[in-house]
């Protein structure tokens, strides 16, 4: 077995590993193009070979720069990232990755999820996020008699004031979720990601038949989207924004609830719900309310850990600059989070 860099923009054979069933959204070729496309970040995607057969792959993005210290992440911005293909591997994979930023004096190397612990000497494991998936392989009655009460009331509420659902695919769609976002990420305290990450999101995904956004409309105005990303049998709830003035009406739960019977239409294995910090109670508990399961989902890192993703959201400067972010104008936290989303990779 040997290990080469490549970079997955312009090599074909990355489409091998992204084609594997363990492989994620994450994992794709359309991911990368929209990371770097967005953001400038240098591909840097190892990919494990026997007698020329692809055998599995590690997908890294450079980030930083020289005057904070470059990192390897697998993946910025992403739920998942790791290694995926065959076991045999895991461990050339990681011994090489770490090797190169030993070698190239890297402050650190981050994998967000994957099969990594013990695989390769050196690395540091956390655990502060779980990822929850709601199995789709069982009838649809079955699926929403496992929602919780507060679900089904919501979606009778939701119809009962008058909301309605739209599924959608135009930039206008799109739009529409992005004036949510945000609202609904200045009121959370987050930064704001810019109207460039969306677009090339629209190009790679919407445009291409593998993605759509949901759009709550009351009165024939958005109140509540999400935008929902499809990867082989797994569709994916990646981001959601809602006006806080509507929030009554339950908009949200009339959302997930048409992707989710899409998605059985459509004979899907799972819907992805996205990792959830485990101190964020409110959102665990949102997830299991549509019968969604959770497995770890643990951050390993060489030589130390670093970087933002290894900070508790709950610590004491992170709940500083969600309470400074909520008192922004929103022009302002538009154009700030743009810039700042580059260096929180």
């Amino acid at each position: 077995m040997r290990v080469e860099v490549i970079d997955p923009l312009v090599d074909p054979r990355w489409g091998d590993v992204a084609a594997l069933p363990q492989a994620t959204l994450y994992h794709s070729m359309a991911w990368a193009r929209v990371l770097a496309a967005s953001y400038g970040f240098r591909a840097r995607y190892y990919l494990a070979l026997e007698h020329e057969r692809v055998v599995g792959g590690l997908p890294f993005f450079e980030v930083g720069s020289a005057v904070r210290g470059k990192r390897l992440v697998s993946l910025p911005f992403s739920d998942v990232g790791g290694h995926v293909g065959e076991p045999s591997a895991v461990a050339p994979l990681l011994s090489a990755a770490v090797r190169d930023a030993d070698a190239g004096g890297w402050r650190a190397v981050e994998i967000r999820g994957g099969r990594a612990n013990g695989a390769a000497s050196g690395l540091t494991r956390t655990h502060h996020n779980d990822l929850y998936t709601l199995a789709l392989d069982r009838p649809l009655h079955d699926i929403v008699s496992g929602f919780s009460d507060s679900v089904r009331w919501g979606r009778k509420r939701a119809l009962r004031d008058g909301v309605s659902a739209e599924q959608m695919s135009s930039p206008d769609g799109l739009r529409e979720f992005y004036r949510l976002h945000q609202i609904t990420r200045r009121r959370l305290g987050v930064p704001v990601q810019s109207w460039r990450f969306f677009e090339h999101l629209g190009r790679e995904f919407l445009a291409r038949d593998n993605g759509f956004v949901v759009n709550a409309r009351h009165a024939g105005r958005a109140v509540a989207s999400a935008v929902f990303l499809r990867h082989g049998f797994r569709l994916y709830y990646k981001f959601s924004a809602a006006d806080p003035s509507a929030l009554a009406s339950q908009p949200n739960s009339l959302v997930l609830w048409q992707a989710i019977e899409w998605a059985h239409a459509q004979g899907l294995a799972e819907i992805d719900l996205g990792k959830t910090v485990r101190e964020n109670v409110g959102l665990a508990r949102f997830k299991r309310s549509w019968g969604a399961v959770s497995e770890p989902l643990p951050h390993y890192y060489f030589p130390r850990v670093a970087g933002v993703g290894a900070t508790s959201e709950e610590s004491p400067p992170m709940r500083a600059v969600r309470a400074l972010w909520r008192r922004l104008p929103l022009p302002v936290a538009r154009v700030v989070g743009g810039l700042l989303y580059r260096v929180l990779a």
